[in-house]
């Protein structure tokens, strides 16, 4: 693509054996596409995966969502001929009109989602169901709803911008990134947008939400009130887990006492670690919450259970 990074950010504080096979996947279908040489891993965490570009790598990996300061810390050292980023999940297939997809998204926004529909894709095949982006979402149509998997800015996001917010712990970062970047704009995802925000006042610590509200001012200043585009193409995803076990709607109450000066450790050139009062105070629920996403179980199979 020339001008546009891809960067995959990667992190498996559990050692689930399905992340580095779908990572392989992702990558092997970017190389399919003819984009090999502007894919890049931002990672934490030992073993390194073999044979990719590295942006950014940190030996630590605490038990934490790393995402979005991944991406962050990437761009950072990504070569400066890169004039636009995308940010693509590790579980993401694209097809081979993808790279011509997002690059004409890109002549009409600074801003894109780079996919207008997906679709999961698990061992027995691809899912009937399709989900539309966050800007192509709309009520009663019949799809389910995706504000994330794969999005792409310019460069002054992260230069001139706030770059992503990277302090939700738990994950939800897409859920974070849209409400902040485009729940301002009257597009007809909105409602579903802004649902985010009732459950960040409620179970977030106020410290937390002052940080996200002072990102989201930030981030809309980046915007303005230019509307993000999408890529008018469609990226499977790899299912690994089930979706119900990663608890959406409940684990932001993971960080319901969350204070960021005292329970984390922020280093500019390093993912966020515990400090000893977060790793007391915090650590073990979100350690738990990692663990219990039982991500190596296919959806359709039961829970291996002990015998009695």
């Amino acid at each position: 693509m020339g001008t546009v990074a891809i960067v995959i950010p990667y992190f498996n504080p559990v050692g689930y054996r399905s992340h580095p096979l779908k990572l392989a996947r992702s990558i092997e279908a970017f190389r399919r596409a003819g984009l090999a040489d502007d894919v890049y891993l931002a990672g934490a965490g030992a073993p390194r995966p073999p044979g990719a570009k590295i942006a950014f790598w940190d030996e630590a990996c605490a038990f934490m969502w790393h995402k979005e300061r991944l991406i962050n810390l990437a761009a950072r050292w990504l070569p400066a001929r890169y004039s636009h980023i995308v940010w693509s999940d590790s579980d993401v297939l694209v097809e081979a009109d993808w790279a011509a997809a997002v690059t004409h998204a890109f002549t009409r926004a600074p801003l894109i989602q780079c996919f207008r529909t997906s679709r999961y894709r698990t061992s027995s095949g691809t899912s009937a169901k399709t989900y539309a982006g966050a800007l192509s979402f709309t009520p009663g149509a019949g799809t389910g709803y995706a504000p994330g998997f794969c999005w792409g800015a310019h460069r002054s996001l992260f230069t001139d911008g706030p770059g992503l917010f990277d302090l939700g712990l738990v994950g939800g970062g897409d859920s974070l990134f849209t409400l902040g970047a485009v729940g301002h704009l009257p597009i007809p995802a909105q409602a579903e947008i802004l649902s985010t925000r009732s459950t960040l006042e409620r179970d977030w610590s106020p410290q937390l939400y002052a940080r996200f509200l002072h990102w989201q001012h930030e981030v809309r200043r980046w915007v303005a009130d230019v509307e993000p585009a999408e890529a008018d193409t469609q990226v499977e995803i790899v299912q690994h887990g089930p979706p119900a076990a990663r608890n959406y709607f409940n684990r932001h109450a993971l960080l319901s006492t969350l204070d960021p000066e005292v329970h984390l450790i922020n280093e500019r050139d390093r993912t966020l670690r515990w400090s000893p009062r977060g790793h007391n105070e915090i650590e073990p629920s979100i350690r738990a919450y990692f663990h219990g996403r039982d991500e190596d179980r296919e959806e359709d199979r039961p829970r291996a259970t002990k015998p009695c």
